[in-house]
């Protein structure tokens, strides 16, 4: 009778620490695509064409240029690398070439962790990703603005958040104040790109915030802009804008 509850009891208590483990093994964070946890991130190389690096709560460019990174694409990249997956899969197990893994069309390296990006499942519409011993199936919204220019990750923005304009000086001479520049902080460009030339005696505009100053020339030729003078990338601005503030003939400075 002793055995027999004692039995009993062993049993019940298999049974308490089976619940408990099913539980808590609920309560579990699915896993993602990226093994680290996404806040643990501070350092993103694409394949050997751009470095992506967090410096305190800001993003840059490292690599090939150092420049403000954009928030958006940067939250997109790091929305990706948070999204949960269901099956994996062993890389053993698996031909990697049909996969589009033995040569992958890109390479992220997250800190230490590397991450391979192979074809499209023809029925999921999934991408195969290659993360150490294992391969996994995911939704790709990024692999195209990854595998583009260096440039699609610069911040657009010509000002950081927060930025305060005191002052905007024309070559013409014109000059606006504080409180008539206001509206140039929020200043976005639809596209930035390098261009290590600079416009030819073109007119110019300086602007003053509190981080600094920079100095900006315009482009009228397309694609029409304002050229960085210190990081030499052209902010393409609509037309319109650049009319407004220079004139539709403006002189040469």
């Amino acid at each position: 009778m002793n055995a027999r509850r004692a039995l009993l009891n062993l049993a019940l208590a298999l049974a308490l620490l089976l619940v408990a483990w099913l539980i808590v093994e609920a309560r579990k964070p699915p896993p993602t695509v990226a093994e680290q946890p996404v806040s643990e991130i501070s350092r993103i190389q694409v394949d050997e064409r751009f470095t992506l690096r967090r410096e305190g709560a800001r993003w840059w460019l490292a690599e090939p240029r150092r420049l403000p990174a954009s928030p958006e694409q940067l939250q997109r990249l790091l929305d990706f690398l948070g999204t949960p997956v269901g099956e994996t899969l062993r890389v053993a197990e698996l031909e990697l070439a049909p996969l589009g893994l033995e040569a992958p069309r890109l390479t992220l390296r997250l800190n230490g962790e590397s991450l391979a990006f192979g074809t499209l499942d023809p029925m999921s519409k999934q991408r195969y990703l290659q993360r150490g011993d294992q391969v996994l199936r995911v939704l790709d919204p990024i692999s195209s603005t990854l595998g583009g220019p260096w440039w699609n990750f610069v911040d657009r923005r010509l000002f950081a958040e927060g930025a305060r304009v005191r002052s905007v000086a024309f070559s013409d001479g014109r000059r606006l104040g504080s409180e008539d520049a206001q509206g140039w902080e929020a200043l976005r460009a639809t596209i930035v790109s390098p261009e290590p030339a600079a416009p030819v005696a073109a007119p110019w505009v300086r602007i003053v915030t509190e981080q600094g100053e920079r100095r900006l020339r315009l482009r009228r030729e397309t694609p029409a802009g304002l050229w960085d003078v210190e990081q030499k990338m052209l902010y393409q601005l609509p037309r319109r804008w650049l009319d407004e503030w220079f004139g539709p003939e403006a002189d040469d400075a």
